[in-house]
């Protein structure tokens, strides 16, 4: 069974999944970003907030869930 890291970054979520993209030899893979949906306090997210990462997820030697990448940290 594979362990699964889910790694959580502040600001700087798309550099990192290019970065390590990069370093395993993958392509970059589909990042998904907040985009004009809701919050959990059900207001829209802000603008600036709409283009952060969500979620990506980059697969390493074959494993389809071998390394996961979590979005930006809103406050």
């Amino acid at each position: 069974m594979p362990i699964t890291p889910y790694l959580v970054f502040n600001g700087n979520t798309r550099e990192a999944i290019q970065y390590y993209a990069k370093v395993f030899g993958q392509d970059i893979p589909e990042i998904m970003e907040f985009g004009p949906g809701n919050g959990p306090d059900g207001q829209p997210f802000e603008k600036d907030v709409q283009s952060l990462v969500l979620h990506s997820q980059l697969i390493v030697h074959g494993h389809a869930s071998c390394f996961l990448m979590r979005c930006h940290m809103i406050r």
